[in-house]
């Protein structure tokens, strides 16, 4: 049975080459993914552990959630810890790291940036430098070796720093030695940074270096006695740990979500190898009816069969596994030229073995039935010549797609009646079985549709016909070719109408709720700090500006509600005058009063997630604060968070409001808005940290990061797409090979070599068309009910994408024309005297 699969393998070279592409891109997506993972996870852990130079840490207790930054695990401490840690026995001295992000330029505005531009601005406790003298003064930096390499840099050049808000012309005065390069650093004098970023008196860490000869855990433990309840002393080991398994979890999220689209690249990949079996098996009918005359046994041939699949699976996946590799090594690269240091990237020995197994097993699955198909061929089937002999009824099938697509609108009414875990349950469920059914009436479905698409074909005499007649022989075969390119459009199609809706409930919204002339905004990739009153007073003096607001700021602080647990939210803290002036939000519940221990929740009417006279407890680094829901306001698309909170309270718990998403500007009525935005510009522009925009700029933008996000979802889902071309090309070439002979009568009579390519096409055309308005259909009705859902979260406007549905309909017919080029040659190119000797 192996020499006989073996032979099997190399007469059917092209088929077996086609169906090895089909699995080789499945596993080289998966045993990319995978190994990406573990490669991001072990570098940054080597990152973090270069980033914590002392034997100790002084730290806030952990956050309640780790949907925080990976490098700020804990909480804040109070600065001033530092000096009660310096009175415990054994400590040497003890240091509050204060650092922010900024960005460094050339004299000229020239960014030196990798990536986004941004760096690292903090005191490093280092030995002496490389080079130069350690920075002292405010206007002195050292920068690591590595940035002084990359653009060219030397002791002595004059630099701008944008940090804290200020524009601050600086010296580079020392080299230093540093492995953390996950951001460029720069490097200042203890009391440069504690004067340019601890006014709010809190730290991230106090660093505590301990005398020689000191034990770090007797030490530790008498820091822990003098500290108060928020604060806590642990080694660096602890602090690396910590935040290494926060970013595994980070890390992890990201790779579940490419992991999904491994997963439907998979699942088409299956279809694909399911399809390539059964096709083979319909063509080799005669042999294995033979075979089976001659003796073979029913079991020798689905041991034929198996083993093909197996020798297909394994070497697929191996090959897979190669593109996994070089899938890694341009990801890796392209980090790499973003500055991101990896030092390990090799494919670990169990991710490839997954691969492996995953690559083989879902192939050999994939034969499964055509297997069975084959052993179950009686001797009396080599006396027919009918392709399409024994197909069976499609009326129990269509049966079964009834009853699945009943439960799936059932499923997915009921979802728009529920919230929280039981409608996630239902939408979830309602959509497999929606895409089920859609699978399993494909068959029935498709020869509907190819009878309404083949009439604009009539006009290619006689192909069009014939082309249409062809596609009908085997509807099975028809649905699961189209099948593959159904899943694929379904998800681009639902992917364009979640990102047109999100466009125009976006869109319409902020120009429904803003009421400022124009906004002053932090650019994008820099972090939201306030806009510094100097500035603030030169916009308010020109004479266009009536007034500028920077009355509402943001932070993120850990919220209890009732007696759930706490976790990070971002929450604005401000005034209810502030925020009645600058955006048009609706109280349906309380009053807009807004006294210390008062709170306004932010929720919709519909669905309200909080209660009036609710209480909620705020944690911070000094200590918790109870508040009261005094008023209950609509959602906002300007205000972006979850309640709004009085300073008093948010100052009390030892929390700053340092972020600064907005400043809204208020023109003199009859302005010029031009004229205005124009000298804010000119007038920002010494910042190279903020930008001014009316509410078009700010939609755009968002539209524009809205369009950037749904086109990497798009490149992932090329991949299942190219997978399903593939098989398009797989089911047509089989099926020219097992249509030589009558190809080549159809010569015989005088039907030209372009019209036999032309016939090739038009069954192709068929093919992804029917995918392709299947594929239109599922996805737009499965996007129509995920947006319904989500009518609470700011989708107030579903908007069906029909360009962009257009483009996919003429899309699938390209891909019908591509995917017929290389069967269409073969047909055209065959002798007519071999093809109507063929048997």
């Amino acid at each position: 049975m192996i020499r006989l699969a073996w032979r099997s393998l190399r007469a059917n070279l092209g088929r077996f080459i086609a169906t090895l592409i089909a699995v080789a891109l499945g596993i080289g997506f998966l045993s990319g993914t995978l190994a990406l993972k573990d490669v991001l996870a072990q570098n940054f852990q080597q990152i973090t552990a270069t980033h914590f130079h002392n034997p100790v840490f002084i730290t806030g207790t952990k956050k309640s959630s780790d949907n925080a930054n990976t490098l700020s695990v804990f909480s804040p401490v109070p600065a001033d810890l530092a000096k009660t840690a310096k009175k415990v026995d054994g400590v040497k001295d003890a240091i509050p790291d204060f650092s922010s992000t900024g960005v460094l330029l050339k004299p000229d505005g020239t960014v030196l940036k990798t990536g986004s531009g941004t760096v690292v601005v903090t005191y490093m406790r280092t030995s002496a430098p490389v080079s130069g003298t350690a920075p002292k003064k405010s206007n002195e930096i050292g920068l690591t070796e590595q940035t002084m390499k990359t653009f060219g840099l030397k002791l002595g050049d004059k630099l701008k720093l944008v940090v804290a808000g200020e524009v601050l012309d600086v010296t580079v005065v020392a080299t230093f030695k540093s492995d953390f390069q996950f951001f460029q650093l720069v490097l200042m004098g203890e009391d440069a940074t504690k004067q340019l970023f601890g006014s709010s008196g809190l730290t991230s860490q106090i660093g505590i270096n301990l005398k020689k000869g000191t034990d770090i855990n007797t030490t530790i433990v008498a820091l822990n006695k003098a500290l108060p309840a928020k604060a806590q002393a642990i080694s660096k080991a602890t602090l690396v740990k910590a935040n290494n398994e926060t970013i595994e979890k980070n890390i992890g999220f990201i790779n579940t979500f490419l992991l999904v689209f491994v997963a439907i690249a998979l699942f088409i990949g299956a279809f694909i190898i399911a399809n390539t079996f059964h096709m083979s098996v319909l063509s080799r009918t005669k042999e294995f009816a033979l075979l089976r005359a001659v003796g073979v046994s029913a079991s020798q041939v689905f041991g034929q069969i198996g083993i093909e699949a197996l020798l297909i699976g394994f070497i697929g996946s191996v090959l897979g596994i190669g593109l996994g590799n070089a899938l890694l090594w341009a990801i890796t690269a392209l980090l790499q030229h973003l500055n991101l240091p990896l030092r390990t990237v090799t494919m670990a020995p169990n991710v490839w073995t997954t691969a492996l197994v995953v690559g083989t097993v879902v192939t050999v699955l994939g034969a499964l039935f055509p297997a069975r198909r084959a052993a179950r061929t009686a001797p009396v089937e080599a006396m027919r010549n009918a392709t399409g002999a024994g197909e069976k009824p499609l009326y129990l099938r269509g049966v079964l797609g009834v009853i699945i697509a009943i439960g799936a609108v059932a499923c997915l009414v009921s979802a728009l009646q529920y919230e929280g875990g039981a409608q996630n349950a239902l939408l979830g469920v309602g959509s497999a079985c929606a895409v089920i059914a859609t699978l399993v009436l494909l068959p029935i479905l498709a020869l509907a549709l190819a009878w309404v698409l083949q009439w604009p074909l009539r006009i290619f005499r006689p192909e069009g016909r014939l082309g249409y007649r062809n596609i009908l022989r085997s509807p099975r075969r028809l649905a699961n070719t189209a099948g593959a390119l159904t899943i694929g459009v379904a998800l681009v199609a639902a992917g364009s109408m979640m990102a047109s809706s999100l466009n125009v409930s976006t869109a319409g919204e902020l120009a429904k709720e803003l009421k400022a002339d124009l906004l002053v905004t932090p650019f994008r990739n820099t972090q939201p700090l306030p806009l510094g009153p100097g500035t603030a007073k030169k916009i308010s003096d020109l004479p266009e500006v009536a007034r500028i607001d920077t009355g509402i700021r943001f932070t993120s602080t850990e919220i209890a509600r009732g007696s759930k647990k706490a976790t990070p939210e971002i929450i604005s803290v401000g005034d209810t005058k502030s925020l009645r002036d600058n955006v048009k939000l609706k109280i349906w519940a309380g009053t807009d009063s807004l006294n210390p221990g008062e709170v306004i929740c932010f929720s919709p009417k519909k669905k309200p997630n909080c209660k009036l006279g609710e209480k909620i407890t705020f944690t911070g680094p000094l200590k918790s604060r109870t508040a009261t829901i005094s008023g209950i306001a609509d959602t906002s698309a300007v205000i972006n968070s979850s309640m709004l909170a009085n300073r008093t309270d948010i100052k009390a718990v030892g929390m700053p409001y340092e972020m600064q998403l907005f400043s809204f500007v208020h023109l003199e009525k009859g302005a010029s808005s031009s004229a205005a935005k124009s000298k804010i510009a000119k007038i920002l522009k010494p910042t190279y940290s903020f930008e001014v925009q009316n509410g078009k700029d700010l939609e755009s933008q968002i539209v524009t990061q809205i369009n950037q996000a749904m086109a990497v979802l798009y490149g992932l889902l090329a991949l299942s797409i190219f997978i399903a071309i593939t098989g398009i090309i797989n089911t047509l070439t089989l099926s020219v090979s097992e249509r030589i002979r009558e190809i080549g009568l159809l010569r015989a009579v005088g039907m030209g070599r372009f019209k036999i390519a032309k016939l090739i096409t038009i069954e192709s055309i068929l093919t992804t068309v029917i995918g392709a308005i299947m594929g239109i259909l599922l996805g737009t009705t499965l996007g129509w009910v995920l947006l319904k859902t989500l009518r609470d979260q700011g989708i107030t406007t579903i908007a069906i994408p029909w360009t962009q549905l257009c483009y996919l309909t003429l899309g699938a017919i390209f891909v019908g024309i591509l995917a017929a080029a290389i069967p269409a040659g073969k047909a055209a190119r065959k002798p007519i005297l071999d093809a109507i000797a063929h048997d």
